[in-house]
């Protein structure tokens, strides 16, 4: 009993204050600091935190804030971005803006007519399995038989020096998780963009195409508001079951 009540003796102090609020199992933002209006800092992987940002105005969209705030530094050089492409004759290349698991897209100058499109060609060349050539050649196909204006059109679909390729309308947009992020649209406008989209998605189902990749990345938001449905490489066609895997000369 004796050595139980000198343990007691031994232990610190206890504040004897108000017991501080426990933090609700719901509370999202834990113990961060908070920003402006008590909107909560997210917190980067090096426990330092950014502070929230204003949400754009539409107009601000495809001006240089947007471009300012989506910066990524990158010093890679550009032979190894993929530059060493040479494009077909009557094209040249401006710049890279964009690369996936399948292929890499290239701004470039079309010479005739004279206009600048999106030029998509396969990573691996004369290299590329029999399913990868399909699965590009189908999304060229699957999206020129569609006319409509939430489809980015496809104008060419070519070979050269052994690597398919294809060119489409350059959208100047950006992609639709970006887009709610930075313009932060109403929830108006949000749902009035929703069936705009599902619009699109049931053209082409009426049409017997089936996306089967419909995400944020592959949804554009161009500065009008207006989305662009595009990347078909993982479409089925009902209305065609075999796909050559040959691309036109």
């Amino acid at each position: 009993m004796n050595q139980g009540r000198n343990e007691n003796r031994d232990l610190p102090p206890q504040p004897t204050g108000p017991k501080p609020e426990q933090a609700s199992p719901c509370d999202v933002s834990g113990d961060r600091p908070a920003g402006p209006a008590g909107l909560p800092i997210s917190k980067n992987t090096d426990d330092t935190y950014d502070q929230p940002t204003a949400p754009l105005t539409l107009e601000e969209v495809s001006g240089d804030k947007v471009q300012q705030r989506e910066t990524v530094l990158d010093s890679t050089p550009k032979a190894e971005r993929g530059f060493d492409f040479q494009p077909p004759p009557g094209y040249d290349i401006l710049e890279m803006i964009g690369r996936g698991g399948m292929g890499v897209v290239y701004r470039v100058r079309q010479h005739k007519p004279s206009r600048i499109v999106a030029l998509k060609v396969l990573l691996d060349g004369a290299h590329a399995s029999e399913e990868s050539r399909k699965r590009f050649i189908q999304e060229a196909e699957s999206a020129s038989a569609l006319k409509h204006p939430g489809i980015v059109p496809i104008f060419e679909l070519g070979e050269h020096e052994g690597k398919c390729f294809f060119t489409m309308e350059h959208v100047e947009g950006l992609p639709l998780h970006r887009y709610i992020r930075t313009v932060n649209p109403t929830l108006k406008a949000r749902l009035q963009l929703f069936i705009q989209i599902c619009e699109i998605v049931t053209f082409a189902h009426i049409h017997g195409l089936i996306h089967r990749d419909l995400k944020p990345q592959n949804i554009l938001i161009e500065a009008n508001g207006n989305p662009r449905l595009l990347d078909f490489g993982l479409a089925r066609n009902l209305m065609r079951s075999r796909v050559s895997p040959r691309c036109p000369a």
